[in-house]
């Protein structure tokens, strides 16, 4: 059975090196739609002859958060794998649990939801001091997908801190038991 045995043996390499299987493919998915986004919420863009503006803008916004996300399993993977000791721990990733608080995530989640919501607000006044008239698509769009970002980014990071807050109680059979007397 080679295929099984040697999807089985894939599988177990990727489970145990959770930087080439969330790390290094999300930092690439994230920076790329990140950067798009941000180029082309100031206008279109011709490279080679072809033309990237707002539909362009709208799959780089899926491909940020589809990088964000694998970034925030990555984190996820690690508590977990470190807690139960599959994976070992460096000095670094201990300095940065240290530092790390579900409450932390919390705040820069809640951050970026509210930046979401600043955008949009800002857009929606805009539009009613035109008299909620007709727009111009595109720079509707061009307001709306950071707008959107924001607030999907802001949501999983307050998601992904209260499951790191999940992860990183302590367990019953982890706490020491009490004395009875």
């Amino acid at each position: 059975r080679s295929w099984h045995d040697g999807w089985r043996h894939l599988r177990f390499l990727l489970l145990f090196a959770p930087r080439w299987l969330f790390v290094y493919p999300g930092l690439v998915a994230f920076f790329l739609g990140a950067i798009a986004v941000a180029v082309l919420a100031f206008g279109g863009v011709e490279i080679g002859g072809i033309g990237f503006d707002v539909t362009t803008m709208v799959y780089a916004s899926a491909l940020c958060v589809t990088g964000f996300q694998a970034l925030l399993f990555f984190w996820l993977t690690k508590l977990y794998a470190t807690q139960e000791g599959f994976l070992p721990t460096s000095e670094r990733y201990r300095r940065i649990v240290a530092k790390w608080s579900a409450e932390r995530g919390l705040l820069a989640g809640i951050a970026l939801f509210l930046l979401g919501i600043v955008i949009g607000i800002v857009q929606v006044s805009v539009w009613g001091s035109a008299d909620f008239g007709q727009q111009d698509a595109a720079q509707a769009v061009r307001i709306a997908v950071p707008s959107a970002l924001t607030i999907i980014l802001g949501f999983q990071t307050i998601m992904m801190s209260f499951f790191s807050g999940v992860l990183t109680t302590p367990r019953r059979e982890q706490r020491p038991e009490a004395v009875i007397e």
